[in-house]
C-alpha cells in the first residue's frame, strides 16, 4: 500500500501527504519534469510513427513523468501534413497558442522545440503568446530549441526530391514550389502557400517587407510600423535560445538562416554574400529581437549538427539536444553547445 501511495504521489506531483515516507521536498516542482512541446517540419505531422510520434515516444520513455506534446494544426494528422504546405501561418500560430493555453499540463511552463519550418513557427508562438507567469493567460515558455530553422527566411525553394517515394507529398511540395517560384509575393501565394510566408528575395527586399505577411513581422524588421517590444520582451523571457544548424544543409538556402543569417539585400544567391547574425542590424543596431542581449547574457547557444537537413539519429538527438537542453538543470552551470560540429567558446556559450 505504501509503495502504491508513493507511486501515485510521484506520478501526480501532488503536494499532499508529504510525510508518508520522507520530509517535504524543498523544490517540489522538480518532481515532474518540465513538459516539452514540439512543432514538426514540412511534409511531416504531429503523430507519424516513424518521425514525430517516434521521437515523442523515446523522449517520454527516457524520462519518467515527462509529458511531450506535438503540435497539430487542423483537426487531424492528415490535414496537419497538408497545412505544412498550404495555409495561413499567422492563423496556425494563433490556433497553436490557443491549444497550448488550453492544455493544463503546460500551465507551469514548458520547453519548446521546432524542427525546420516549425522552428520559426514556434518562435512566433513564443513572441506572440509567451512571456507569461502562472495565471496571467499567457504561455510560459522556458527554453526554445530550433533545428534547421529558417529564421531569416529562404532564398531558394526547398528541394522536393526527398518526397519522390510519396506521390501525394511530392505533388504538394511541387505545387507549393511552383507557386513561390512564379509569384511569391502575389496575394494568393503569400496568403495560402506556407513556404512563401518565409521566402526572402534579396534582390527585392522592399517587396519582401511590404508583401510578406509573416516573417518581416515576426522578425521585427518592418519599416512602416514601430518595433513590437512585446516580441523582444517575450524572447528575453527565455532561459535559453538554442539554434542548431545542419552543417551540410542544401535544403535550407542559405543554411545559415538557422542562425539568423541571410543574403545581403541587393545581392544574388550566386554572389554568396551572407550577413551573419552578429553583423546584422537585428543584432548590432537596435537589437530588435533581443538576440544580442540573449547572447551577451550567455543565453544564446549556436552549434552544428553534422550532416544534411534533418538527418540526425535518435542517439545524437538524445545526447546533444534532449539531455543538454531539454531537461531541468539540477544546479546552475555554464551552458555550452554540443553537437560534434565546429564550435568555439564565446562568453560561456558555444557558437560557430
Amino acid at each position: 500500500v505504501a509503495l502504491f501511495a508513493l507511486a501515485l504521489l510521484a506520478a501526480s506531483g501532488a503536494e499532499g501527504a508529504h510525510g508518508l515516507l520522507r520530509p517535504p521536498d524543498p523544490n517540489p516542482s522538480r518532481r515532474v519534469p518540465t513538459p516539452i512541446v514540439m512543432w514538426h517540419g514540412m511534409g511531416d505531422n504531429c503523430c507519424d510513427p516513424v518521425s514525430m510520434g517516434h521521437l515523442k515516444g523515446i523522449m517520454e520513455a527516457s524520462t519518467p513523468g515527462l509529458f511531450v506534446k506535438n503540435v497539430m494544426t487542423g483537426p487531424n494528422p492528415w490535414l496537419d501534413t497538408v497545412q505544412g504546405f498550404f495555409g495561413d501561418v499567422n492563423h496556425q500560430v494563433k490556433e497553436t497558442c490557443e491549444r497550448l493555453l488550453n492544455e493544463p499540463r503546460l500551465a507551469n511552463g514548458f520547453f519548446a522545440v521546432g524542427f525546420s519550418q516549425g522552428g520559426q513557427f514556434m518562435r512566433a508562438v513564443v513572441q506572440r503568446c509567451g512571456g507569461g507567469v502562472p495565471g496571467d493567460g499567457k504561455l510560459i515558455v522556458k527554453r526554445l530549441v530550433t533545428l534547421g530553422g529558417q529564421h531569416a527566411g529562404v532564398s531558394a525553394l526547398p528541394g522536393c526530391g526527398v518526397y519522390d517515394n510519396n506521390a501525394t507529398l511530392s505533388a504538394f511540395c511541387r505545387a507549393a514550389s511552383e507557386a513561390v517560384e512564379h509569384a511569391a509575393y502575389s496575394f494568393l501565394t503569400r496568403t495560402t502557400v506556407v513556404q512563401a510566408q518565409y521566402y526572402y528575395d534579396p534582390m527585392d527586399y522592399e517587396t519582401y517587407l511590404a508583401k510578406n505577411q509573416f516573417l518581416p513581422d515576426v522578425n521585427n524588421e518592418r519599416h512602416d510600423s514601430p518595433t513590437n517590444e512585446m516580441y523582444k520582451e517575450n524572447l528575453l523571457a527565455l532561459e535559453r535560445l538554442v539554434l542548431i544548424r545542419f552543417s551540410e544543409d542544401t535544403v535550407v538556402v542559405p543554411k545559415d538562416s538557422a542562425w539568423f543569417g541571410r543574403y545581403r539585400a541587393g545581392t544574388t544567391i550566386a554572389d554568396d554574400n551572407l550577413v551573419q547574425l552578429r553583423e546584422s542590424d537585428w543584432y548590432k543596431n537596435d537589437d530588435a529581437l533581443g538576440l544580442r542581449t540573449l547572447d551577451e547574457s550567455g543565453r544564446l547557444v549556436m552549434f552544428d549538427c553534422p550532416g544534411q537537413h534533418m538527418a540526425f539519429g535518435d542517439n545524437w538527438f538524445m545526447e546533444n539536444v534532449m539531455k543538454t537542453h531539454l531537461l531541468d538543470d539540477l544546479e546552475d552551470e555554464t551552458v555550452v553547445g554540443r553537437g560534434g560540429g565546429d564550435e568555439r567558446e564565446r562568453g560561456g556559450v558555444a557558437t560557430a
